[in-house]
């Protein structure tokens, strides 16, 4: 029984970063203890779904006009990147008073450019995507009786930002490896609403989970090497630095199965 207790904290300790494992193993500890001040009338549920955040990254859709502009020959330009889309899977309990949850999502988006450049058709595929693993808690803020409660909550997010990319004759991009452009490990704090719309039921049943929410990380990234990998000619032109700050405006609709 001792065994997993030791060996999480054992990767606390050996972790580079230390301190943020800690923040969130005492974020955990809460989760926990909080399952002890839902009232009788408490449920679980486990839902997945679809996500979908809108972001605004200037310095990277910056790169990403350079890359058109560079290349006058392109018969289809890559597009910028305006929001990021994927599944959603989450799990928690709540009641009259308070709620805990845990949740992962994997957004991404794909952008692609084709082109003859005097060695036949072409095409260069980007690919941007952010997967969070979520722990969350909040606060009822409303319902009506004989309903599930509507909750305000904040998340610790885990986040892994990844650019990839790769380029290939036309048809036969699926064949080439990508290659990673940029990565960062980026930590994220989520403010959202989350209600499961269902009809009334004493045991549990089948409903729809609503999330609108924004996730602000906690640092800037910087989309320099996304600039020498695509534009290698050119990118020594360019500013020394191309830094966002991604914060994610989304919302999450899944298919909830809840019971009491």
């Amino acid at each position: 029984m001792l065994l997993k207790p030791l060996n999480y904290f054992y990767m606390i300790k050996h972790t580079q970063n230390n301190k943020l494992m800690k923040l969130f193993s005492v974020f955990i500890l809460l989760q926990v203890f909080s399952i002890n001040y839902v009232n009788s009338q408490s449920f679980g549920y486990f839902s997945g779904g679809y996500n979908r955040a809108y972001t605004n990254l200037k310095n990277l859709n910056y790169v990403i006009d350079r890359y058109n502009e560079t290349r006058t020959w392109l018969s289809s330009k890559m597009e910028n990147i305006t929001y990021l889309d994927g599944i959603s899977f989450n799990s928690g309990g709540g009641g009259k008073k308070s709620f805990f949850d845990m949740s992962w999502s994997n957004r991404s988006v794909i952008k692609i450019a084709q082109g003859d450049n005097g060695s036949g058709m072409g095409e260069r595929e980007l690919k941007l995507r952010m997967n969070s693993f979520s722990f969350s808690e909040g606060f009822m803020i409303g319902g009506i009786d004989g309903f599930l409660p509507i909750y305000f909550g904040i998340s610790m997010d885990l986040c892994q930002l990844k650019v990839f990319t790769r380029s290939a004759s036309l048809g036969e991009l699926k064949n080439e490896e990508y290659i990673v452009a940029y990565k960062k490990f980026l930590p994220a704090t989520s403010f959202f609403l989350q209600h499961i719309i269902t009809a009334r039921a004493k045991k549990g049943g089948i409903g729809l989970l609503l999330k609108p929410y924004v996730q602000i990380p906690w640092y800037s990234v910087d989309f320099l090497n996304v600039n020498s990998t695509i534009n290698p000619n050119t990118y020594l032109n360019d500013a020394p630095e191309l830094k966002d700050w991604p914060i994610n405006y989304g919302f999450v609709v899944n298919l909830a199965f809840w019971g009491r």
